[in-house]
């Protein structure tokens, strides 16, 4: 079992939303207050993402909630409720950290597209995109 089951598995059974955000306005002070300068994650609203890739980014997710069980509602509400404390994307990575039962680190690695991988994805595009609608879709 890794850190990310662990996000899902140690939770307690139930815990309000007001004492989960109390929980997470704790941990974020001690952690800033020991010196870590945190990035959290605030959502307005209950939509998580408000442009093209964000959406996109989620969709594709959940296409594969099936194969990860109920993760993706549970990641959903984990972000709506401000416990992803900090994120970075940076080329390539993007790494978090998650208040749950503890603070727990992930990162997801993208592999960065080499510049002749690039260049063949724009030569099979060349001339089947025709408008920035066409590319969205």
């Amino acid at each position: 079992m890794n850190d990310f089951d662990n996000i899902f598995n140690d939770q307690p059974q139930f815990m309000s939303v007001a004492a989960r955000k109390k929980q997470i306005a704790a941990t974020i002070k001690n952690l800033t207050d020991d010196g870590l300068n945190l990035s959290p994650v605030v959502i307005k609203g209950r939509k998580i993402a408000k442009n093209f890739w964000g959406k996109s980014w989620c969709e594709n997710i959940e296409a594969y909630a099936d194969s990860f069980f109920n993760r993706a509602d549970i990641g959903r509400r984990y972000a709506l409720h401000g416990a992803v404390i900090d994120l970075k994307i940076t080329p390539g990575k993007i790494s978090a950290l998650v208040c749950g039962a503890n603070v727990y680190k992930l990162t997801i690695s993208i592999a960065e597209l080499t510049d002749i991988k690039q260049k063949q994805l724009i030569n099979s595009c060349s001339g089947k995109i025709a408008s920035m609608l066409d590319l969205l879709q």
